[in-house]
C-alpha cells in the first residue's frame, strides 16, 4: 500500500493540505488505477507507477520469453529438422546431434553428409559448422515421441492375404476350364471318329426288352413318382386266353416276369390314378372297367357297360371320379367308390379316341378342372360347374378339326398336342401344339401354337406325345410322334417350330409315352411300344439304324430298335446347331 499526500490546486494559489483529515489514502492495485480519481493530468515529473510494479513486470515478462524459448526447443528436439517428422526412440529415425549440439534423425542426418561429402565438404543443416559422420552422436532421450507403425503394417499384410486368396481362385479357375476344355475336345474328337468310321458304339445304344412273342402289344401307361411303366399285351400262354398287364422298374430297367390278367379282349387304355401310385384303372373292347393293385396284382374292382370301351382318365377336379369313352362316342362317369354309373352321354357317333386329364388351375381359362375328350370327329372339354347338382360338367368345343387319333396335354407348359389322320383337305398327317388361353383373357379359349405335317399314310391308330421341357439350357418341350409313311419317328421341336430329327424303325410304333424323370447321361428319354414279332434284341445296332450326328453335336440321339412287342426307348439331346443330323 502506498499512501500518496495530496495537493490541491485552485486557480494560481497553491495550498498544502497538510492536515490529516485532509488527506486522501488510495488504495491501488497498479499504477494506473492510482491515477483515478483526479480531477486533472497529474505534473509533470510526478511518478504514476511504483518502482515494486516496474520490477515485476519486468521479471513476468522475462520468466514468459524464456518458457517460449524453451518450449520451441522442446518441439525442435522432438522433431528432425530435416524431414520435419517425429523422431523415434529406436530404428533409422532416433535422434543424433553433431558438435554444434543440433538434433536431427540418424538416417536423415547420414544422407545430408553424404550428399554434401559428394559436392565437397558437409556441414551442419542448421548453423553451417563442419560436419562427419564419426561427430555423430545417439542421443537417449525421455520426451521422444514413438511411431506405431502396427495398423499400416497390418493393413498390407490383409491385402497381401487377400492378393494371394484371389491369385488361388484364379489359379483354380483356369485349371477348371482347361480341363473342361480337354474333355471337349476329347468328345469333338469321338464324335468326328464316329462320323468317319461309319459306325457307333455300342454304348450308344439303349436296351430293348421283349414283352410278348405275339403281336398282341397295345397300349402303355406311366407313373412318374415310382418310376413304372406298365404294358399291355395278350398272354403267351394256351391256357390263358386273356390279356395281361407287365410291369417294369424303367429305374432298373428291369422287365417284370409276373402277368396280370385283367380282360378277356384286347384292353385300349390304360391311366394311373393322380394320387394312389399302386392304383390302375382299365378299359377295353370287351366292355369291363377294371381297377387293379398293382402291390397285390390283383383287380380289386370291376364293372362292365353295354358298349366296348376305348379310353379312360380321372377327372381333374375329383379323383374319385374316374371317366371312360366308348368305341360310338359316348362318355360314362364312374364313382370308383362303389363303382357305379352316376351320369353318362350316350351317343351313336365315331369313338372316343381319347381322354385327358385337366387338372384345377387359377390361371387356366378353364380354371375348375376336368378333362379333354377328343372323338374321331370332335374335341371339346368338359369343365364342373360348381352348382347343387352332382359333378355336373359343361362342354366347350374347341376350335379345331380333324379326323383325331390321339391328344396329349401338359399342365406345366399348358400345352395340347392334338394329332390327326388324313381326311377330306388335309392329305398328311397332323399334329397339332396349341394352347390353353389365360383367365379372363378375351379371345379364342384355344390358339394353335405350330402346325407339324406327316406323311400321306396312316391306316392305324398311333399315339403321339409331348415330351416337356426340363428346364435346362436348350431344352425345348419337344413332339414325338411315329409316321407311318416313312417308317421313321419324328421328333420336332416346338420353339423352333422345326423337325430336328427323324430316324427308321423296323416296325410301326403303336405308343409313344415321355419319361420325364428317367435321364441316360442328362439326355430325356421316350418310351415307345410296338407290336409286330421280335426277330432278336441287338446289342450292337448297325450304322444305318443307329448314326450319331453329323459335324457337330447338334442333335445326340441314343436309339434301340423296337421289333416285337419291344420297348422302344430314345434319348433326345438337342442343341444350338442348326444341321440336320443324318441317319
Amino acid at each position: 500500500m502506498f499512501m500518496t499526500r495530496m495537493n490541491k490546486f485552485s486557480g494560481n494559489n497553491e495550498q498544502m493540505l497538510g492536515s490529516r483529515s485532509s488527506s486522501v489514502i488510495v488504495v491501488a492495485k497498479s499504477s494506473n488505477e492510482s491515477l483515478i480519481g483526479f480531477p486533472i493530468d497529474p505534473p509533470t515529473r510526478f511518478p504514476t507507477e511504483s518502482p515494486m510494479d516496474s520490477a515485476s513486470s519486468s521479471k513476468t515478462s522475462t520468466r514468459s520469453t524464456a518458457k517460449r524459448s524453451l518450449e520451441d526447443k522442446s518441439d525442435e528436439a522432438s522433431s528432425c529438422t530435416i524431414c520435419l517428422d517425429k523422431l523415434t526412440s529406436a530404428g533409422l529415425h532416433k535422434p543424433v546431434c553433431l558438435k554444434c549440439g543440433h538434433i536431427f534423425g540418424e538416417h536423415c542426418l547420414k544422407r545430408w553428409i553424404l550428399t554434401e561429402n559428394e559436392n565437397g565438404t558437409s556441414r551442419c543443416p542448421i548453423c553451417n559448422a563442419k560436419a562427419i559422420l564419426k561427430d555423430l552422436r545417439v542421443l537417449y532421450a525421455e520426451n521422444v515421441v514413438t511411431v506405431d507403425h502396427t495398423a499400416e503394417i497390418t493393413a498390407v499384410e490383409r491385402k497381401l492375404k487377400e492378393a494371394t486368396h484371389a491369385k488361388h481362385l484364379m489359379e483354380m479357375e483356369a485349371e477348371r476350364w482347361r480341363s473342361n476344355a480337354e474333355t471337349l475336345d476329347t468328345e469333338a474328337k469321338r464324335l468326328k471318329r464316329l462320323l468317319y468310321d461309319g459306325h457307333t458304339e455300342p454304348a450308344a445304344c439303349q436296351r430293348t426288352f421283349t414283352v410278348c412273342k405275339n403281336q398282341s402289344c397295345g397300349v402303355m401307361a406311366y407313373n412318374k413318382n415310382n418310376r413304372m411303366l406298365v404294358m399291355s399285351q395278350q398272354s403267351d400262354t394256351t391256357t390263358l386266353d386273356s390279356y395281361v398287364i407287365r410291369k417294369m422298374d424303367v429305374k432298373l430297367m428291369k422287365l417284370s416276369k409276373e402277368y396280370i390278367c385283367v380282360h378277356k379282349k384286347q384292353i385300349r387304355d390304360m391311366v394311373f390314378h393322380p394320387l394312389h401310385d399302386n392304383l390302375l384303372a382299365s378299359v377295353g373292347l370287351d366292355s369291363q372297367i377294371n381297377l387293379t393293385d398293382l402291390n397285390i396284382n390283383t383287380v380289386v374292382s370291376s364293372m362292365s357297360v353295354p358298349e366296348p370301351l376305348w379310353s379312360c382318365c380321372w377327372a381333374g377336379d375329383n379323383t374319385h371320379v374316374l371317366v371312360v369313352g366308348s368305341q360310338t362316342g359316348s362318355v360314362y362317369y364312374i364313382d370308383r367308390r362303389c363303382m357305379k354309373i352316376f351320369n353318362s352321354e350316350q351317343i351313336q357317333k365315331l369313338g372316343c379316341v381319347s381322354l385327358n386329364i385337366l387338372p384345377p388351375s387359377s390361371s387356366r381359362s378353364f380354371k375348375n378342372g376336368g378333362f379333354l375328350k377328343a372323338r374321331m370327329d370332335h374335341l371339346s372339354v368338359l369343365e364342373e360347374i360348381v352348382d347343387n347338382d352332382y359333378y355336373t360338367y359343361k362342354e366347350t368345343e374347341l376350335p379345331l378339326t380333324g379326323l383325331w387319333s390321339s391328344t396329349s396335354y401338359d399342365c406345366q407348359s399348358n400345352l395340347v398336342l392334338t394329332s390327326a389322320r388324313p381326311y377330306g383337305p388335309f392329305h398328311t398327317d397332323r399334329h397339332i401344339v396349341s394352347k390353353f388361353a389365360d383367365f379372363n383373357e378375351k379371345g379364342p379359349v384355344l390358339s394353335q401354337v405350330v402346325t407339324f405335317y406327316g406323311r400321306a399314310k396312316s391306316t392305324q391308330i398311333y399315339r403321339s406325345c409331348l415330351v416337356p421341357s426340363s428346364g435346362g439350357y436348350n431344352d425345348d418341350p419337344l413332339v414325338c410322334c411315329y409316321d407311318e409313311g416313312s417308317g421313321t419317328i419324328d421328333v420336332f421341336n416346338i420353339n423352333k417350330k422345326k423337325n430336328v430329327h427323324g430316324f427308321k424303325v423296323n416296325d410301326n410304333i403303336l405308343d409313344l409315352c415321355p419319361l420325364p424323370d428317367i435321364t441316360i447321361q442328362g439326355r430325356r428319354t421316350v418310351a415307345g411300344l410296338s407290336k409286330n414279332t421280335l426277330i432278336e434284341i441287338m446289342n450292337k445296332v448297325p450304322p444305318s439304324v443307329c448314326r450319331l450326328i453329323a459335324r457337330a453335336s447338334h442333335v445326340l440321339i441314343s436309339l434301340s430298335i423296337s421289333l416285337c412287342g419291344t420297348v422302344l426307348y430314345l434319348t433326345l439331346v438337342l442343341n444350338t446347331s442348326k444341321k440336320n443330323s443324318q441317319i
